[in-house]
């Protein structure tokens, strides 16, 4: 019996020990490796700089084009959106912020029918995972919904448990420097010509009475000083229950409303997204009115 325990103990030991080499050797790739997931963009711009930052879902990752800020006013801009974000994951970017030392003179925050969601987005967890343990604004986005216990004290159980996103395949493409356009144009990635508009395609009916995570947002930014305005990008304008941005606007009185702002239908790739020309249309539009609501200065 002893025997066998020993042999079962040695065992363990010599698993643990092949866990823990392969958690290191996959997290230092993750963490020395050229950018390929938009996390990894975050993680690079370190102790940076910038005057304008965007946050939100794919309605900005597609649409805000730091490019034409720059050209436009002079001002250095990045997009930081996460495709699918809800609340959450923006408040966590937020943090991120802080906790990378980026800083910026204005954040711009997307707010739509997401206030009426609660959660987290699958895709952010999954760019998060291999630095989990990098800081506590990590830490906090995965306390909130996941097992954290076992993602961050079993050594490579986190790679095991997402392999299909972040295992052999994706080390070894970021261990060779295989690119991805998640880099291009400070975080912004075009979506080209297309329409796949849904004349079904539908904003919800009802506004939640408030989102704790929106009401976080706000006193978060609060307590740091930050400069937050609170917009919402275009919809097709058929679109069925677009009042709903203004029961929204209700609730967000500051929110700037830019539903409207693209009537072109050949500018969508469907009802929520823009295609690549009315990224470049609405950025411009974009730039015109925050001059003329003296949000950002006139001058390079």
């Amino acid at each position: 019996m002893k025997k066998f325990l020993l042999h079962i103990s040695s065992i363990t030991i010599l698993t643990l020990i092949i866990m823990s080499v392969l958690d290191f050797g996959y997290t230092y790739v993750y963490m020395h490796s050229k950018p390929r997931t938009k996390y990894q963009v975050l993680r690079s711009l370190k102790d940076q700089k910038f005057d304008y930052a965007f946050l939100g879902s794919s309605r900005v990752y597609n649409t805000i084009m730091p490019s034409i800020i720059k050209e436009r006013t002079g001002k250095d801009a990045i997009n930081m959106a996460f495709t699918a974000s809800h609340l959450h994951d923006i408040y966590t970017v937020l943090k991120l912020f802080k906790a990378y030392d980026i800083k910026t003179e204005k954040i711009f925050i997307q707010v739509d029918n997401a206030f009426n969601v609660d959660g987290k987005s699958n895709i952010l967890e999954y760019q998060i995972i291999p630095f989990l343990r990098e800081n506590e604004a990590t830490k906090a986005h995965f306390k909130t919904y996941s097992n954290l216990p076992s993602l961050y004290y079993v050594p490579f159980y986190r790679y095991c448990l997402y392999d299909q996103k972040i295992g052999f395949r994706e080390v070894f493409n970021n261990l060779y420097g295989k690119s991805t356009d998640c880099a291009d144009d400070l975080g912004f990635k075009a979506e080209h010509d297309g329409n796949g508009i849904d004349n079904k395609y539908a904003l919800p009916t009802k506004i939640n009475t408030r989102n704790i995570i929106f009401d976080s947002i706000k006193k978060y930014s609060a307590n740091h000083n930050i400069d937050v305005i609170y917009f919402c990008a275009p919809y097709y304008k058929e679109t069925r229950n677009l009042d709903f941005v203004g029961k929204l606007k209700n609730k967000i009185p500051e929110l700037i409303d830019y539903s409207n702002a693209v009537e072109d239908g050949n500018m969508f790739l469907d009802n929520s997204h823009v295609n690549d020309i009315g990224a470049r249309y609405f950025t411009n539009y974009l730039v015109d009115d925050l001059y003329r609501r003296n949000i950002i200065s006139n001058h390079k």
